[in-house]
């Protein structure tokens, strides 16, 4: 009865927003767990770097077929599939750990990378989704109380994962997860799209609907906008660095992971709840704004010499990444067709993902030789670099300048 009394764009965006925080707060006591357990030797930092690089490289593998499976595909029916799939991980996952729990060496980090594999899959037909259940006139307000429910489920996880972990222990953190995300599913049958997708025979598919077609034709605007998305793929490093950092130097605990990730959130929070009731067009100079902010923030947080002092400092990255990613992504819906969004973000994604990967395999293999602290600080100067790159392509390329006319 709740539900009737919203439109049905209004609906809509209910439905999304309470299956995105449902499916990613069940994951959350897990990852916590993961993250400290591989963060607290030396064995298990290498081998977490090398997981998120295997995700990656997964990620990467896959992009162009899957950019062009979204375009062509009922999009909740793959989201539909993912959910299955987390309940299938969560109770298989539950019941090898239990029975072999001397091998959790192996299972622990075995769940983790399939978990963090999948959880990508997820993000990408969300994205679509998202641009086909609303009007255009709503991307700006959908984006911002989309980066709401993207921060909701870390401060839930984070908070669910202190007494899940004390009182019933690691393995039951995955069991949690299948309650949670079943509901998702129901859910998600009340959710409507306005998009039919494109039917191609196998010639023109790979003839006009390929992600790797579509990239090289677009690719000025595509390379900018992954530019752009450089606070993202900072932040993936950052949940490399930034445990290590936690646990080793500041001296905490999975306790300190949490409150970590609930500042962040929090913050993130925040500027999605400010932005949603902003009437602002989001353009080029709010990137860069919230660019700026998360880049002070990497020279910042390596400097914390104290736990508040880095909770204080991790703030100008729960302002930055949110607010970029709601004005980046805003701009995209606005100016990308919704039947080659899929293809477009792939081509963004794909760009990212490579540059995640030899990043995390540089900062992986350097970790123990120069320390959390001396690769956070790399970390801005990689963040000034793309700022001032993405400014020239704007000022010099054509395409990329004309594509900004268009906006404004």
């Amino acid at each position: 009865m709740v539900i009737k009394i919203f439109n049905s764009e209004n609906k809509n965006l209910l439905i999304f927003n309470i299956i995105k925080v449902l499916s990613l707060s069940s994951l959350g006591p897990f990852q916590i767990y993961s993250l400290l357990y591989l963060s607290s030797s030396e064995t298990g930092r290498v081998e977490l770097g090398s997981i998120m690089i295997f995700s990656i490289l997964l990620g990467i593998l896959v992009g162009p077929k899957l950019g062009t499976f979204i375009d062509t595909h009922e999009r909740k029916l793959l989201l539909n599939f993912n959910l299955f799939l987390w309940i299938f991980i969560s109770i298989t996952g539950f019941i090898v750990w239990n029975s072999y729990a001397h091998l959790s060496g192996v299972v622990i980090p075995a769940l983790f990378l399939i978990i963090d594999f999948t959880e990508g899959l997820f993000f990408s037909t969300l994205r679509s989704i998202q641009q086909t259940i609303i009007g255009h006139k709503k991307y700006g307000m959908s984006n911002s109380i989309s980066e709401i429910s993207g921060q909701i489920p870390a401060v839930i996880g984070a908070t669910l994962a202190i007494p899940v972990l004390s009182l019933l222990g690691p393995r039951f953190s995955l069991v949690i997860q299948a309650p949670l995300i079943t509901f998702s599913i129901i859910l998600l049958r009340y959710l409507k799209e306005n998009f039919s997708p494109v039917k191609s025979n196998k010639e023109s598919f790979k003839e006009n609907v390929s992600s790797l077609k579509y990239i090289k034709e677009n690719f000025s605007i595509i390379f900018f906008f992954y530019l752009l998305n450089f606070t993202f793929i900072v932040t993936t490093i950052g949940n490399f660095l930034k445990p290590i950092f936690i646990v080793n130097v500041l001296h905490g605990n999975a306790s300190g992971i949490s409150l970590s990730e609930i500042a962040y959130s929090t913050l993130g929070m925040s500027t999605g709840a400010m932005l949603s009731f902003l009437r602002t067009k989001f353009n080029l100079k709010h990137s860069y704004i919230f660019m700026l902010i998360f880049a002070a923030g990497c020279f910042l947080i390596p400097s914390s010499t104290s736990f508040a002092m880095y909770i204080g400092f991790q703030t100008t990255h729960g302002v930055g990444n949110p607010g970029n990613r709601i004005s980046r992504n805003t701009v995209i819906m606005n100016m990308v067709p919704k039947e080659y969004s899929g293809r477009f973000n792939t081509g963004v994604q794909i760009l990212s993902d490579i540059t995640r990967l030899l990043l995390l395999l540089i900062f992986t293999i350097s970790i123990e030789f120069l320390g959390p602290t001396l690769l956070l600080t790399i970390t801005g100067v990689i963040m000034l670099v793309a700022i001032i790159l993405s400014l020239a392509l704007y000022r010099f390329n054509h395409n990329v300048s004309n594509f900004f006319k268009n906006l404004n």
